[in-house]
């Protein structure tokens, strides 16, 4: 992949680092659109230093292997959660969508550990923004709200052996998604704990599943 570093956008003197990974073939001068990830990382990679962003989750496989997305990655300042860059986040994505050829239609928020609550937390709150949902060995502050985003498909992954996040963290939102007729995907890996945060990146059924869904 084609890898666009040391990015930040400001908005009201705020910064928000971000990275930004594109398709081995794209080309700014032809009409092909590519979807869009927005990935959320988790606690040890929040501060100023954008190079943790990419130790850990999809980043650990974007430059060996070649994702058919645009990978934007906003690096979440020290100390704060994700839900104190919602609005950050969401100018960020115009202005993406501006710069690049991306795929509106096709915009799969997803998080891994902390940046999973996050992601749970930022779909909620703007429903219309995404067209899947993917939560890697996380879970989300207030299941009962899944109802706002039943009508997004979700694909939840969790470690049987997590001991950072306990596993019941994904079936709880899993379960009430599912109460209200959410499309909901749970792969649950037996004798894997956290880890799960990167190993799920390897597999070409994930982003095969996110390829499936349009807004």
């Amino acid at each position: 992949m084609i890898e666009v570093t040391d990015m930040s956008y400001v908005e009201k003197r705020n910064v928000l680092n971000y990275i930004v990974n594109l398709p081995d073939n794209y080309d700014e001068k032809k009409d092909e659109s590519f979807p869009v990830i927005l990935f959320l990382h988790g606690i040890g990679e929040r501060g100023n230093d954008i190079n943790l962003v990419k130790k850990y989750g999809i980043h650990r496989y974007a430059k060996e292997i070649n994702i058919p997305f645009i990978i934007v990655s906003p690096q979440c300042h020290s100390n704060n959660f994700w839900g104190t860059h919602i609005n950050d986040i969401e100018l960020l994505l115009k202005d993406i969508k501006s710069k690049y050829n991306a795929d509106i239609s096709k915009i799969c928020l997803v998080g891994i550990s902390l940046g999973a609550y996050g992601a749970w937390n930022f779909a909620m709150q703007r429903p219309e923004l995404f067209s899947s949902i993917v939560s890697v060995a996380g879970g989300a502050m207030l299941p009962k709200y899944a109802n706002l985003i039943s009508h997004i498909p979700s694909y939840i992954v969790h470690g049987e052996l997590d001991t950072a996040i306990n596993v019941k963290e994904s079936l709880e939102i899993a379960d009430a998604l599912k109460e209200v007729g959410g499309k909901v995907e749970l792969v649950i890996i037996p004798d894997m704990g956290h880890e799960a945060c990167t190993k799920i990146f390897e597999s070409d059924e994930l982003y095969k599943w996110i390829e499936e869904n349009t807004k």
